[in-house]
């Protein structure tokens, strides 16, 4: 399996893929709620200068704007019309947009969250998720003498950690014993 694309990756592919040759500039947002402090839209904008693409980031606070999760779908048609390539996702959104898209990759597909959606072809809207992978990559360079299919190894998981955990732990061969509030994810890890 090849590396997991961050967020930046895909919409530079798509845009590669997609957008004119003479088109050197990208237009991406974020869609969350109490994100004016996100350090995301700097971080892209300087990557995407590094590359010698202009990258534009547009932060979309659900909060700023006085505004809902339900706000998605039209956030949504607004982002197709006015030629955004993605968005970035985030809380409250991140199971709220699945309905609204026209594919998932399936690591989205599996964690039931998606926090990048790329506009392709003719409009088309496909979540991913590179949350797990991030998350993975931590794991690898923090915990790598975690033990692996021997059980007695524990991690806890809280809250937006423990989607990603979970991937984690079954795509990398950990044998863990998975600690969590909620009980919905325990009935869900089961069933898949």
């Amino acid at each position: 399996m090849g590396r997991a694309m961050k967020p930046v990756d895909v919409a530079m592919r798509v845009e590669r893929e997609e957008r004119p040759a003479a088109s050197r500039s990208i237009l991406v947002g974020l869609i969350g709620a109490g994100i004016q402090a996100s350090r995301t839209p700097a971080m892209h904008e300087r990557e995407g200068a590094a590359q010698g693409v202009t990258y534009i980031y547009k932060i979309i606070d659900l909060e700023t704007l006085g505004l809902s999760a339900d706000a998605l779908p039209e956030l949504l048609t607004a982002a197709r019309r006015f030629g955004f390539a993605g968005l970035n996702i985030t809380h409250p959104c991140k199971q709220a947009v699945i309905p609204l898209l026209d594919d998932l990759s399936p690591d989205a597909r599996a964690l039931g969250a998606v926090n990048t959606v790329v506009f392709g072809r003719e409009g088309r809207a496909v979540g991913y998720n590179t949350d797990w992978s991030g998350f993975a990559e931590a794991f690898r360079r923090n915990l790598s003498d975690a033990r692996r299919n021997r059980s007695g190894s524990r991690l806890l998981l809280f809250g937006r950690f423990l989607p990603t955990g979970i991937r984690l732990v079954f795509r990398k061969g950990f044998s863990v014993d998975l600690v969590c509030r909620e009980q919905l994810w325990r009935l869900q890890i089961e069933s898949r």
